[in-house]
């Protein structure tokens, strides 16, 4: 099932609140214990960057977090 956000290269970072709830959002997903596994795609314009997620939540990748 995909989940998807559509603000893409125009979103402000870090700080801003919309950067924040997309950011938990992201990360909720990809840590839930009903998720069986997350496979994150990136543009790599954008300003929220998997592996800074990565960083900020402490994400290995794994089985169930593929990037």
């Amino acid at each position: 099932m995909p989940f998807v956000q559509g603000s893409g290269c125009g979103m402000a970072g870090r700080g801003s609140e919309g950067f924040e709830v997309m950011q938990r959002t992201e990360w909720g997903y990809a840590t839930h214990p009903n998720i069986a596994g997350a496979l994150m795609v990136g543009l790599g314009c954008e300003v929220m960057q998997i592996p800074g997620l990565m960083e900020d939540y402490g994400l290995k990748d794994s089985d169930r977090f593929i990037r």
